[in-house]
């Protein structure tokens, strides 16, 4: 039987607020990251095996401002072999290496707050604040699997963007910043709070304040860059 005092990841997933000081005796990290890595490499695999190359192609002109004024000419033919092995990597390793700039900002943060963290302890706050995501897997096969003409794109798979949620569909900055955010940034930016409370001792609205706003204004400037580029 597993001690009361261990960490246990099913327990986090109903008090994450009590799992994190357990986490935090114990540190471990890497469950989370490779089942999500995982799980988005064979997402965007499925994705991509099934797409509607003639429509994905068309999206990206009708979509991206530099193509357009290009009239698409500097759009190469885009087919399965194209496409596929460099997005689903791609994918997987922006899981990695979102978790190790998250890991870098829990540690500046708990410095900031005299109360430095061992490295293992910043990992595991990022690795278990992604745990989100990888729920959000479970409703984006769905998406995928009730699609079967493959005009899904990448961005539209997970179905609890707020984009999704409210069936919009535009290019305009709201449109864009809703693709961005759902409910599962929602639910990591709160874990994320709960364990700069637990770890680095931070009060609730320090930590709410120093994870909310970097993220917010991070999507603002994502949705601002693909709405000028089409990124």
């Amino acid at each position: 039987m597993q001690p009361a005092d261990d960490f246990s990841a099913r327990r986090f997933l109903l008090e994450p607020t009590a799992e994190f000081p357990r986490l935090m005796a114990h540190p471990r990290y890497a469950g989370p990251v490779i089942m999500l890595a995982l799980g988005t490499l064979a997402l965007t695999l499925a994705c991509f095996e099934r797409m509607d190359y003639g429509w994905f192609s068309a999206r990206l002109v009708a979509t991206h401002p530099l193509l357009q004024h290009l009239g698409g000419a500097g759009l190469p033919k885009l087919d399965r072999q194209l496409v596929m092995a460099p997005a689903a990597i791609s994918a997987a390793l922006k899981v990695v290496v979102g978790w190790i700039v998250v890991a870098l900002y829990v540690g500046f943060l708990g410095a900031a707050a005299r109360r430095p963290l061992k490295s293992r302890q910043a990992l595991a706050v990022a690795a278990w604040a992604q745990v989100p995501y990888i729920v959000a897997l479970v409703p984006s096969a769905i998406n995928l699997a009730t699609h079967g003409d493959g005009r899904l794109a990448p961005e539209q798979l997970d179905p609890t963007t707020f984009s999704a949620l409210f069936g919009l569909q535009g290019t305009s900055f709201i449109d864009l910043l809703a693709l961005h955010i759902g409910l599962a940034d929602l639910w990591a930016w709160a874990l994320l709070v709960a364990g700069m409370c637990s770890a680095a001792g931070l009060h609730a609205r320090v930590s709410v304040a120093a994870i909310c706003i970097p993220a917010v204004l991070f999507n603002v400037a994502l949705s601002l860059a693909t709405m000028s580029f089409g990124l």
